[in-house]
């Protein structure tokens, strides 16, 4: 017992207003540090996009912006312990505007209403959205992969069946490669 270190600093349990007002100015000052760094680093990046703006134009032109016909969707939880293993990390959800995938790709009328037949209730009419969800592989990636995979296809089978002269698809919605494993 007299190895043990005794401790002083033991606050009166019934009377802990000091350390609470304490410990709350030390939160808003950490916070105020933290807001401070994360604006310097907003600062840095107007600046770097200023720098380079010659480099790397806002307006990309007739380019593929990916973030305007795909939108991606997956979820996380957490678990006990140190492996996140819970199934639903796995899930990844796509949905895709099919009027601007007819405008990025150049698909035909036909080709998109023929898409929507295909895809059945995936396709989702009041907002002309079509959904893709894939929890497949114990790896979000692979399932990302997949869902692109499916798109494509559906994309190559719309032209298959009612081809257009306007036809320019490269595989590049992503706006990575997708291809690669």
């Amino acid at each position: 017992m007299d190895s043990y270190p005794t401790r002083h600093d033991v606050r009166d349990v019934y009377n802990a207003r000091e350390w609470v007002e304490a410990s709350l100015e030390e939160s808003c000052a950490r916070a105020e540090e933290l807001i401070d760094k994360m604006m310097r680093g907003v600062r840095e990046g107007e600046e770097l996009a200023a720098k380079y703006a010659d480099v790397f134009p806002k307006t990309l032109g007739e380019e593929v912006d990916p973030e305007a016909v795909l939108t991606w969707t997956s979820e996380f939880i957490m678990e006990p312990g140190d492996e996140q293993e819970h199934p639903l990390n796995w899930k990844v959800s796509m949905e895709v505007n099919l009027s601007e995938l007819q405008r990025v790709t150049g698909l035909s009328d036909e080709a998109i209403e023929y898409i929507k037949l295909l895809v059945d209730k995936r396709y989702n009419a009041k907002q002309d959205v079509l959904r893709i969800v894939c929890r497949r592989n114990a790896n979000r990636e692979h399932n990302r992969q997949w869902c692109l995979k499916v798109l494509y296809d559906l994309i190559q089978e719309g032209n298959r069946e009612y081809p257009s002269d306007s036809y320019q698809f490269t595989g590049n919605l992503g706006g990575d490669n997708a291809g690669e494993a």
